[in-house]
């Protein structure tokens, strides 16, 4: 039935888990955060929580890109593909994020400022990264399209398998919300079906999943506006869901630097610059689901690293 399970199969198959952890080394994190976030891997569910335009988009993307180039430098593309799942941007606006330019950023193109030669002749190495898109078109999306739920991405996802023998490495909702359910008509039911449908997705799929979530605005009202377990807009089974679930905080977007010229995280001291983001574990399944973390992080370049604190001079040595 697959859903029955007897004691010998669990133990075999609970040995299996074990082995698979032990020989393959899942999405990882960097920096700091690679001793406090246990690898993504089958059946995982992520979740990234932030108010809009605090970077879940962009940090989803960071991590579908990396995953994609490690697959690509193991020279297993053939057979392992990443992919960005998307309801609230078109395709071609998501394909900007996994280009593979010279000297210019995202925000460079999308200000038109690149020469479309240029951007022609980058373009020529973007196939050798397996990073798949879902989601509408500007060029290909029609009147008659059917929406896009998470059956229909599973759907393509069975297709992709049945005709390039392809299997995901790591998928990103973007965002958890926005994902259509027809069955369920009140909005609350929608976002708690549709995020019980994406863990459910992570098992079937046998991959890694990360999801954004969009944050709802009393986070606006906070003094330190980074949202809590309690702040996922719609839905509280969101943060029941997930396995490990962060919070962003781009302090740049609420905080203005003269009147706020230095950030405090965890005892420390921030410039509050462009690239700082600020971010909370509050849940994670199997390790501690606690800390706050201040990363330094290029949205234009897509590089991520640890922050650097604020020398803090000790005038009792002089």
């Amino acid at each position: 039935m697959g859903y029955v399970h007897s004691p010998s199969e669990t133990a075999t198959n609970y040995v299996r888990w074990a082995t698979d952890i032990k020989e393959t080394p899942g999405v990882v994190f960097e920096g700091m955060l690679a001793d406090k976030l246990i690898p993504l891997r089958p059946g995982r569910v992520f979740g990234m929580l932030a108010r809009p335009g605090h970077l879940k988009t962009t940090l989803g993307a960071y991590y579908i890109r990396r995953e994609a180039q490690r697959l690509a430098q193991a020279g297993v593309s053939d057979r392992f593909y990443t992919a960005h799942i998307c309801w609230e941007q078109p395709v071609e606006e998501l394909e900007a994020l996994y280009q593979m330019p010279n000297n210019y950023g995202v925000s460079d193109v999308a200000w038109g400022h690149v020469p479309i030669e240029r951007v022609i002749q980058d373009s020529l190495d973007r196939p050798s990264l397996p990073v798949w898109l879902f989601g509408d078109s500007i060029y290909e999306t029609g009147f008659d399209s059917q929406p896009m739920t998470v059956d229909v991405v599973l759907d393509g996802i069975h297709g992709i398998h049945k005709e390039r023998g392809m299997l995901p490495s790591l998928l990103f909702f973007d965002y958890i919300q926005d994902i259509p359910v027809p069955d369920e008509r009140d909005r609350v039911a929608q976002v708690t079906s549709a995020m019980r449908k994406v863990k459910r997705l992570a098992i079937q799929a046998k991959c890694p999943v990360i999801v954004g979530i969009q944050a709802n605005q009393k986070v606006d009202d906070y003094a330190i506006p980074i949202p809590t377990m309690r702040d996922s807009e719609w839905s509280s089974v969101i943060g029941q869901k997930v396995d490990a679930l962060v919070s962003m905080w781009k302090p740049r977007r609420t905080h203005q630097p003269g009147e706020f010229p230095e950030i405090e995280v965890d005892g420390q001291y921030y410039t509050n610059e462009d690239n700082l983001m600020v971010m909370r574990l509050l849940k994670q399944r199997f390790f501690k689901g606690w800390g706050t973390y201040a990363l330094d992080f290029d949205p234009n370049m897509m590089t991520m690293k640890d922050a650097v604190p604020r020398q803090v001079v000790d005038l009792t040595k002089y």
